[in-house]
């Protein structure tokens, strides 16, 4: 039975009483039953009863997101009639808000949360949510004429939001998005001035430098972001250094839509011509502009220098424009010809980044338990991947990672997956159950993390069958992730250490 009818008959049962002993409603309880049903049927009823009845919002909202993995239409169906049948409670409104088809939705059902209980703030949280992702983020796309009509009559959901919550960094983090995109630069700078006494994450010195790009203080900007890569990374060459200023710099252009100031930007790089990685970031900028002739001109100049990142060009939001176009096609078949072309290059590459560095040793617990110590790994290749549920990059990255485990199946390689930095309500288990992954999960700590030198995640390092580091992918994401893992391995199995 599909997901969508059982929700339509929950419906109609909703004040159907469940018989037999009364359902705890805690997150254990939940997992344990969801866990021991296969009928579809029974399943969407202990998601739907979670809904309607457990008293943690907090993990009534994970029950619903679940769901909404599960069965989007279903959980979408079953709240709005919870809303409809319970039209004066800011609760079921605001659920039905987090599911709601579009933004615009979305952004009406928050608003009768707030109005409903003007004193509860998830009400207020959702609308500005749904504003941060669908406009502040995404000025250009399809909501954003329709949102920025509806923008004006919210300004206050965002100042009380702040008042209602002005220890939380989220509050803090939606005022000064709102701050920004009304052009209110003043009233945004003394929020991030209060933010970055607070630590918060957002408020780094990167956005006081875009802050100042919006400001039209192009070098004042420019200068924030150096001094701040140059102390951060003052072990570092200057070429690295230098090399991070402008990839923060030139997006802080693009954030500010000085696309004018970055085409020059990028075109005031010497040997820019040969470089495919330049002429693709000066095609994004074309099309992003609305210019198509000048986008496929430079797209077509990268791929002449051998631009080749097939999934990143086809994910790529500055190149949607372009989808439509008859030149689209041609142009992906060629950036994966240059993929494959270079697979050759991309190994000697991938092998000569080999070290040989002591893997500090840990024991460290996995999701029974039970005690897991690299200590006792010896005459295995072991592969780390430290990661958390809210990092996009560790989450595009863990897909690629799973398929490197298939591959090397019944090979002495162990792949874990090393949580850390954790926050909120995350659940890296049910996030491994729920993708299905197969690498094994372990509870990381700050120290450990320190200990390996990760900076940002994801970080992966692979260590030999005698306990040495030898890879390391420090990058982040990116599409040649598993082909290296795969290379790698390869290389510590015919040679050894």
């Amino acid at each position: 039975m599909r997901f969508a009818t059982i929700a339509l008959t929950l419906i109609a049962l909703m004040l159907v009483v469940s018989c037999g002993k009364q359902r705890v409603y805690t997150a254990e309880a939940f997992d344990t039953e969801l866990a021991a049903l296969t009928d579809d049927a029974k399943i969407a009823e202990l998601f739907g009863d979670f809904i309607e009845n457990a008293p943690d919002i907090d993990l009534v909202r994970d029950v619903q997101s679940r769901w909404e993995a599960r069965d989007a239409d279903g959980v979408r169906t079953f709240c709005i009639a919870l809303a409809d049948k319970n039209a004066g409670s800011a609760r079921f409104q605001y659920l039905a808000g987090r599911v709601a088809a579009t933004a615009a939705e979305q952004i009406n059902y928050g608003r009768k949360a707030t109005e409903l209980d003007p004193s509860w703030s998830y009400g207020y949280r959702l609308v500005a949510a749904t504003y941060s992702s669908s406009l502040f983020s995404n000025p250009d796309g399809p909501d954003a004429a329709a949102l920025g009509a509806m923008l004006p009559e919210d300004g206050v959901i965002f100042e009380r939001l702040m008042e209602l919550e002005p220890e939380e960094e989220y509050a803090a983090s939606f005022l000064y998005e709102y701050q920004v995109f009304s052009g209110n630069f003043e009233a945004a700078h003394a929020t991030l001035t209060a933010a970055a006494e607070k630590d918060y994450r957002f408020a780094s010195p990167i956005a006081f430098a875009e802050l100042e790009v919006r400001k039209g203080n192009l070098k004042d900007g420019r200068k924030i972001i150096e001094d701040a890569i140059n102390e951060r990374y003052a072990s570092e060459t200057a070429d690295f250094r230098n090399e991070y200023i402008d990839h923060y710099y030139s997006g802080a252009l693009r954030d500010a839509r000085a696309y004018d100031e970055l085409i020059t930007f990028h075109k005031g790089k010497k040997g820019y011509k040969r470089d495919a990685g330049v002429l693709y970031d000066i095609a994004c900028t074309y099309s992003l502009m609305n210019n198509t002739d000048e986008a496929f001109n430079y797209l077509n100049q990268a791929l002449a220098q051998g631009w080749s990142r097939v999934m990143h060009t086809e994910d790529d939001s500055d190149l949607e424009p372009l989808h439509a176009d008859a030149r689209w096609n041609p142009v992906m078949t060629a950036v994966k010809k240059n993929w494959d072309d270079g697979a050759d290059e991309r190994k000697v590459e991938a092998l000569a980044t080999k070290v040989s560095e002591p893997a500090p040793d840990w024991s460290l617990v996995d999701v029974k338990g039970d005690t897991v110590a690299l200590a006792d790994l010896r005459g295995q290749i072991v592969v780390l991947d430290f990661w958390a549920t809210w990092c996009g990059p560790c989450r595009m990255a863990m897909p690629l990672i799973n398929e490197f485990v298939h591959e090397t199946d019944g090979q002495d390689v162990k792949v874990f997956s090393i949580n850390v930095w954790e926050r909120g309500r995350g659940n890296p288990e049910q996030f491994m159950i729920d993708n299905d992954y197969s690498m094994i999960l372990l509870y990381g700590t700050d120290e450990i993390a320190e200990a390996y030198g990760v900076k940002g995640i994801p970080f992966l390092c692979v260590i030999d069958q005698d306990g040495n580091i030898r890879y390391k992918e420090n990058q982040g994401f990116h599409e040649g992730l598993k082909e290296n893992l795969l290379w790698w391995t390869e290389d510590l199995s015919t040679q050894g250490s």
